[in-house]
């Protein structure tokens, strides 16, 4: 795999309360905003929810990229087709393809 490009704000990223209807998703060094949720009484609970995951982005994705090298040789990659033999494989690819804005939906 070994293409990792980075369009994005890289990690670590937080999640904190911003007032009292906004969580704020900013990156951890410089605190620049990366993302605001807006919190409704009725959907708070999933807005935290929602705030942490956006929050744990940049290590998920470089995890899943570590990962994918790891087993590069392993899982039947198929360098002629840049695809993997197992579907959990492919997945994580096609993951990492979206969030990259390489997938083609």
């Amino acid at each position: 795999m070994k293409t990792k490009t980075e369009n994005y704000t890289p990690g670590p990223w937080a999640a904190e309360y911003a007032g009292k209807d906004t969580i704020k998703v900013f990156k951890t060094s410089d605190k620049r905003r990366v993302a605001t949720v807006k919190v409704t009484v009725s959907t708070r609970r999933l807005d935290e929810a929602d705030s942490k995951l956006i929050s744990a982005v940049p290590e998920l994705l470089e995890a899943l990229e570590l990962l994918l090298d790891m087993v590069e040789g392993i899982d039947g990659f198929d360098p002629s087709t840049g695809q993997y033999g197992c579907s959990a494989m492919r997945f994580a690819q096609y993951a990492i393809e979206k969030a990259t804005g390489k997938a083609v939906e």
